[in-house]
């Protein structure tokens, strides 16, 4: 490679950086077509590959055939697993972690409430949408899933990338824990209505950019959790 080449390329490489930290690109989204990245940052399409190539060997951005390229993923890649595993069996941990969460994910909801674009809010209600179509009683483990895609919309929306890495770590820390929450919190007619009513609350607060009210919602989800699964 020309040094010409390789100083474009690292140009490009530190402008997407810029574009991510900055929120113009966030967690998971999709790149646009070469082309039209070619044209934004007035690049040639050799050094735009090389570019990607780096900060693919780097894990900020994901590429995978068929699917293109992505922004990776805000976590701590190389915690140990097995200490993970450890920690989520403990139930002091288990509290720890839920404290850390109402914290980050209160503070993350009201900023979303704050910051999202409508493009942000289109995907909150899409997810919120996917939430409440499900049944909790039917596919507990499904209903779970669209539970953490409802709230990584939220953190994403708030436009804070330390953040969203420190609350997709909390995630991370508490594993499979969600699943199995979600086994002894919606069987219960009543705790399914109670939380999804809280989720509907969070998802109002922030369409209707109620800071204050978005806050309150989501610190009130998260002590419901720890009263029903009487986590003290």
């Amino acid at each position: 490679m020309s040094i010409e080449k390789k100083v474009k390329s690292e140009i490009i490489a530190r402008k997407l950086e810029t574009m991510i930290i900055e929120g113009s690109l966030k967690e998971g989204q999709k790149l646009p077509p070469e082309r039209v990245l070619c044209k934004t940052l007035a690049m040639s399409r050799n050094c735009l590959r090389e570019a990607l190539k780096e900060l693919n060997a780097r894990g900020i951005l994901e590429t995978k055939q068929g699917s293109g390229t992505r922004v990776a993923l805000f976590k701590v890649s190389k915690t140990n697993r097995s200490i993970v595993d450890l920690l989520a069996k403990d139930e002091k941990t288990l509290k720890d972690l839920l404290y850390m969460r109402r914290l980050l994910e209160s503070e993350a909801t009201a900023l979303a409430a704050k910051n999202a674009t409508e493009m942000d809010k289109e995907k909150i209600t899409k997810a919120f949408k996917e939430l409440v179509e499900l049944s909790p009683y039917q596919n507990t483990a499904k209903f779970a899933e669209k539970d953490i895609a409802f709230h990584r919309s939220i953190y994403i929306a708030a436009n804070n990338q330390v953040l969203l890495l420190a609350l997709n770590s909390v995630r991370e820390l508490m594993g499979n824990w969600f699943v199995e929450a979600a086994k002894k919190l919606y069987p219960n007619n009543l705790n399914s209505k109670v939380l999804i009513n809280q989720h509907k609350k969070i998802y109002n607060a922030i369409l209707e950019g109620n800071v204050q009210s978005a806050k309150q919602a989501a610190r009130a989800h998260i002590d419901a959790v720890k009263t029903y699964l009487k986590i003290e």
